[in-house]
């Protein structure tokens, strides 16, 4: 599991919405090839709704898939 993204309020230059999606794809691994959203939720360290918006976000764009 990973710790919840944050950063500096100092560093404007951070996007938290960036590291929040690569959490998603970075709680995938060969031992976990398939996730349901409460448990990307849980490895990543974010809300469901977060977690839901970046599956999707990731889904659209086509680096995730979703089992029908």
């Amino acid at each position: 599991m990973q710790p919840p993204v944050t950063a500096s309020s100092q560093d404007s230059l951070f996007n938290q919405s960036l590291a929040k999606g690569l959490q998603v794809l970075c709680a995938f691994s060969a031992a976990h090839r398939s996730l349901t959203l409460g448990e990307i939720a849980a490895r990543t360290g974010m809300n469901k709704a977060s977690a839901q918006r970046s599956v999707h976000t990731l889904q659209v764009l086509g680096y995730i898939g979703k089992h029908p």
